[in-house]
């Protein structure tokens, strides 16, 4: 018996594996995607502030940007009480404007953290740091 070797059939085989496989990917990333398995990426808010020095007090300054209107409340955090424009920024401020301040009344350094929220519920810390 004379056996001949043909190997035409093992080349469509894993042609076909090959297009299965491609198939099943893609359907995999589309699935993903439908259904929320792959998320976007969050929204980063430019906004600034800034703090300062003078004498004996710390003055935190909301600076404004391009998304300030945004915005809901402004929050302090610290190891004294900082009040100002809207009263105590402890319990935080709404719908602070731009130029907004409160004023620490210390002599010693103080670490300052002011935080936002923005209408999409989200929050950020908008200023860190010792004065």
């Amino acid at each position: 018996m004379i056996f001949q070797k043909d190997e035409r059939a093992v080349t469509e085989v894993i042609g076909e594996i090959l297009m299965v496989a491609i198939t099943v990917i893609v359907a995999a990333i589309i699935a993903a995607y439908l259904f929320g398995w792959i998320g976007t990426t969050p929204t980063h808010h430019n906004v600034a502030s800034m703090a300062k020095r003078t004498g004996g007090n710390v003055t935190v300054i909301f600076s404004g940007g391009p998304d300030a209107r945004d915005i809901t409340k402004l929050t302090y955090s610290g190891e004294k009480n900082c009040t100002g424009i809207g009263g105590n920024w402890g319990s935080g401020i709404t719908n602070p404007s731009v130029g907004s301040y409160c004023t620490i009344i210390s002599p010693a350094k103080v670490h300052v953290i002011l935080s936002a929220t923005f209408t999409d519920n989200s929050t950020a810390v908008i200023l860190v740091g010792d004065y």
